[in-house]
This record gives C-alpha cells, structure tokens and sequence, in this order.
C-alpha cells in the first residue's frame, strides 16, 4: 500500500507524531534518506509534539538539530543536525502540519491503566490529527501508520471509529 502511495501520488511530506524513542529515529532516518518517490524534491519530514510542560521542548531541541532523546542511538544527533540544516526535518506543535502530509506515522506512547492499556496520549494525538485531516487539500489520501503498541482490534473498535467521528472513512479519507 505506502508503494502505490508513493508511486500514484508521490511522497512529499511525512509527518512523524511523537519524538521519542521510536518516533525520532524513524523521523530522522525519512529525512535522512531523502526519499524521491514521485518528485525531484526529497520528502520534508515534520515532526509534531504535543506542547505539554514535560515534553514540549522537544520541538526547540529538533529545531536546532539536536535529537531530544539523547545518546540512546548512536550518531543520531548529527542525522538529526544534517537533516535540519538541509530543510529536510523539523518540527512543530500543531497538528496543522500534518494537513497535507502523504504519510503520517503514528509512535505515541501507549501507558498502562492497571492492567489496561491507556490511550489517553494517543487518542489526543489522533484527535489533533483527525481535525486537521478533514481540511486536507482535495485528492490527498494520507496512508497512516501506527508505531505505537495496540491491543488486538483496537484499530477497528477505536481508532476507525475516532476518525469516523470526524467525518473521516477508511478507504476514502485516510
């Protein structure tokens, strides 16, 4: 499916939605590649972090080329750097950067409520996402990839029923 996606429409804007342990490395790594599917232009990568008082400063920490998760890639700071400098990544707090991505990857974190998962982070996340999405430019099907750890049919009990909530169809819209 992201082959056809690429190859019908091109891959110009990938939106990465969580700066963390697997969100950022995947980020920098789409960037880094310079990923020329359906353009001359490599795809731009945004990545978008909740404005929240424990997590928030990771969008000036991308912004100046520094990875917010420290040394636990090797070599991930200077991805990082490279790719900010050739305008390839950045990030931002709105999810109105994702209006018109291509691709749009999904790695918040998935917490525990007992022995329930908490998707409180997510569904924030899919909302913000979800809002924005209804205002994408016409002919823009977004192929949305989840990276964070879901309990079996989540996708069909909750997440195709969050962005059905929006006006939002799998198939047609995302």
């Amino acid at each position: 499916t992201a082959y056809y996606l690429a190859a019908e429409h091109g891959l110009r804007n990938i939106a990465v939605v969580g700066p963390g342990i697997v969100g950022m490395p995947m980020a920098a790594m789409l960037a880094h590649a310079r990923i020329l599917e359906g353009s001359t232009e490599p795809a731009t990568v945004t990545v978008i972090q909740r404005n929240s008082p424990t997590s928030g400063w990771k969008v000036d920490s991308i912004n100046q080329g520094r990875s917010p998760i420290g040394g636990i890639e090797p070599d991930l700071d200077r991805v990082v750097s490279e790719s900010v400098a050739a305008g390839l990544l950045k990030a931002s707090h709105g999810y109105a950067d994702a209006r018109d991505a291509d691709m749009i990857l999904i790695c918040t974190q998935t917490d525990k409520r007992g022995m329930e998962p908490d998707y409180g982070p997510l569904f924030e996340a899919l909302n913000g996402i979800a809002a924005e999405l209804v205002q994408r430019p016409a002919g823009n099907v977004p192929l949305v990839v989840f990276e964070s750890t879901l309990a079996p049919s989540t996708m069909m009990s909750l997440v195709k029923e969050l962005f059905a909530r929006h006006g939002l169809q799998e198939g047609r819209d995302v």
